[in-house]
This record gives C-alpha cells, sequence and structure tokens, in this order.
C-alpha cells in the first residue's frame, strides 16, 4: 500500500469517526489486520477509534506526537463516558480554529 492510498485511508477513517458514523466490523477488522502487518500506526489508531477503544487509539497518536488526533480520542473517550471532556482538548481545537469538530460534538466554538 503507498504513502498517499495509506493516507487516504487514515483521512477517511478520521473523517467517518469524526462525524460518529458506524463501520462495520467486518470491515474495521479487514483494516486493523492489514494495518498491523504492515505497521501503520495512525491508521491502527484510528480503527481503534472506530471500536470504541478511545484510550487505545490516544496512546498511539500520543506516541506519534499527532496532538489533535489525541484530543480527539480523549475527547470522545469522555463523551462515551458522559463525563465532560478535558478543557485542554476542546481548547487545542479553539486555537486551532476547528470549529467543525467542536460544533459536532457540541462542544461549543
Amino acid at each position: 500500500m503507498g504513502f498517499a492510498r495509506t493516507q487516504l485511508m487514515e483521512r477517511d477513517l478520521s473523517v467517518l469517526n469524526d462525524h460518529r458514523h458506524s463501520i462495520a466490523q467486518p470491515t474495521l477488522e479487514a483494516v486493523r489486520l492489514h494495518v498491523q502487518r504492515l505497521e501503520i500506526p495512525l491508521v491502527k489508531a484510528q480503527v481503534l477509534r472506530a471500536q470504541g477503544d478511545f484510550e487505545g487509539a490516544a496512546r498511539i497518536f500520543a506516541d506519534a506526537g499527532a496532538k489533535p488526533y489525541e484530543a480527539r480520542a480523549r475527547i470522545e473517550r469522555a463523551q462515551s463516558d458522559g463525563l465532560e471532556p478535558d478543557s485542554g482538548a476542546v481548547d487545542l481545537f479553539r486555537s486551532l480554529g476547528d470549529i467543525e469538530y467542536l460544533e459536532l460534538h457540541q462542544l461549543g466554538a
């Protein structure tokens, strides 16, 4: 799988996750096995995020230095637990001007 193709897969998964679209488990499992074999951590983290393993995804994103993705996973973990997200994660999106993500997750702008 080429670099550009891998990037597109990661971005596609990210957008689906941002919009809370459900992805069929057989599809996620096929992608997970593929990226595990090829060692593509950011795509693996997006798969974990889609499966609701927000903590696992956040660790991978943190290790990769992908702060906005880590913040997404931490916000989604808090929301899935019925908690308010960490203000630092929300403030990161405000500083980046990512109003769309904040609105999608009802965090105001």
